[in-house]
Order: structure tokens, then sequence, then C-alpha cells
């Protein structure tokens, strides 16, 4: 009958099977207004935030809106480097040497040298389950006191650095990433040593997944430290990954996704590295920022405009 049709067409053509996402592609001729697109949030509201280097941006799954320096006067620069949605509903936005922005109730705000930030090129963004928010600077890591950025590296047991990733890990520990990596809690720091030297161990990402492992992102490749090796601090290569890792991000499933520049999108499951291609134009070598939203599709910021993947409903079968 019809189930055994069915059954031997799904058999003849398992090979040929896609990975089960079904893809969809944003650029500029769809309403984005650049093509490099940095990073992603998510507000209360559930609109999707997107950093473009030509504005922030708005999403409604139909329609862009963008904010931009010709329309906002708050906004000093348009490339927008980082985004976090707070627990208060605000969104916060690292830019390109303009400093950090607040969007809250309609209204931005921003926080520049005035408020205490010496750097404005700010590269990562994150409000800690304590409700304290960090910002991570080409030179200096800053935490929001009151309404002033406070620098926190150079003085104490931190050293001074710049940062590019700032993640918490389950046990309230900040990981910050970038000139070197560090972990504080509280007024405790440690530094841990990555392989290689000088420039090639950069940190641009940094991650804790859920088995416990810290994996960080470098401009020569990928490391990890699995939870069984934290107290001897050392991180070991991937030899799969050798390109740079600018973004990491874990799905609800448990699989790890990989951002590098030069060799597109990774995903990590079941202890396999796969490359998850995008539609071929256009071509997506460069990923420069990953995000699951809250109905569990994959957003990939590319430099050649904005990736969607959709855990498909159906598979569709080549006859």
């Amino acid at each position: 009958g019809i189930l055994g049709v069915a059954l031997g067409l799904q058999a003849a053509t398992q090979r040929a099977l896609p990975d089960g996402y079904t893809r969809r592609v944003w650029q500029t001729q769809d309403g984005l207004p650049e093509n490099t697109v940095q990073a992603f949030a998510q507000t209360p509201d559930n609109y999707l935030w997107i950093g473009t280097g030509g504005g922030l941006v708005r999403f409604d799954g139909a329609g862009f809106v963008v904010y931009d320096r010709d329309n906002t006067p708050a906004i000093r620069d348009n490339s927008i480097f980082c985004l976090i949605a707070g627990r208060d509903g605000s969104l916060w936005a690292g830019t390109d040497g303009a400093g950090l922005l607040r969007y809250r109730g309609g209204v931005f705000r921003s926080y520049r040298a005035a408020e205490g930030l010496s750097n404005e090129f700010v590269r990562a963004v994150l409000e800690t389950r304590d409700g304290v928010l960090w910002a991570g600077t080409d030179d200096g890591l800053f935490r929001l006191e009151g309404d002033r950025m406070v620098r926190v590296d150079g003085h104490g047991k931190i050293p001074s650095l710049a940062v590019h990733a700032i993640r918490e890990d389950r046990a309230g520990n900040l990981w910050v990433g970038g000139s070197t990596v560090l972990s504080i809690h509280g007024a405790d720091c440690r530094q841990f040593h990555l392989e290689g030297y000088g420039s090639a161990s950069r940190v641009k990402s940094l991650l804790e997944t859920a088995d416990g492992t810290i994996w960080v992102g470098t401009v020569s490749g990928l490391q990890r430290m699995p939870r069984a090796a934290q107290e001897s601090g050392r991180f070991e290569k991937v030899p799969e990954i050798t390109s740079t890792v600018r973004a990491l991000q874990e799905d609800r499933s448990g699989a790890l996704w990989i951002g590098s520049i030069g060799d597109g999108l990774l995903r990590y499951s079941g202890g396999l590295f796969t490359h998850v291609n995008a539609p071929d134009n256009p071509p997506s070598s460069t990923v420069l920022a990953i995000f699951d939203d809250s109905e569990q599709n994959i957003w990939a910021g590319m430099q050649t405009g904005l990736l969607r993947l959709s855990r498909a409903a159906m598979s569709s079968f080549p006859l």
C-alpha cells in the first residue's frame, strides 16, 4: 500500500535527506540596513533585535524597524557590535566606538566617557543573574554602578585586559576573555593558560555547555576545558577547528553551534563536528553571531546577511 511505498521511498533517499532545517536569508534588498550582522537579542515582548554594521534593527518576523544615527540622536555610531536583553526589559547595545546604549520604554540612553566608560569600543555586554550589567571594551572591563560605568580590571587581583567575550557559568563565576582568559568570583580572580602564543590565543568567544565544559573560541581555533580539568585549569585545542571562532551558542537539544570566520557555521553534537551549509547565495563563510530564539530557531549573523534555520516539521524527499 501507500505506507509501503512511503517507507521504500524514505529508505531509498535516506542519504539525500537534508539536516532537518529549513533556511531563510534576509539581505539589504529585504530591508536590512546592511548585510553585516554582528549580534542578536530577544526582549520579553518577543521582538528579535539585530545588531548590524548599519544600525540597530527590530524584527517582528515580517518587517524590520531600523534605529540609526539618522533617526536616533543617542546612536552616534551605526555599527552595533553586541546586544543583551536585561530582565527589566531593557535592551543593551555595545557600539563600535560610541559607547554603550540602553533602550527601555521607547527611550535610548547612551553611556560614554562622561559616564565613566573610558573606552567606547564595546565588544561584549552581559547581565549576570544578580542583575549586574558588565561591559567589555578594547581597553577594560566595566560594571554599571548606579548610572556610572566603573572599571574593574587593572587593580586588585584582576589584570588589565582587552575584552571580547563575557559569560556567566552555572556556579556564578564570570568568565572574561580577550587578551587572556579570566574567571572572576567576587574579589577572587583566576587566570587560565590557553594553548598557543601571542595573538593566536586571543579570545573572541566563550561558553559553558550543559556538561560543564568551558569552550573558548580564539583567533586560531577552538579550545575546551572539561569540568574534570578545571582544577588543573588546562585548556586543550580542538583539532577539527582551525579558523577564528567568533561565536558559540548551545541550543536546547544540547548541540553546540560554532560561528567561524572563513569556515562558516558548524554544529557539534554526539562528538561530531558538521558543517551546516547556508544557501549558496549568499556565501556564508564568515559567521559573526549565533542566537537561538524562544521558538528554537537558530539565527546566524553573517557578513553577507541574516540566516534563520528552523526545524522543519516535514522532510522533503527528492523524487
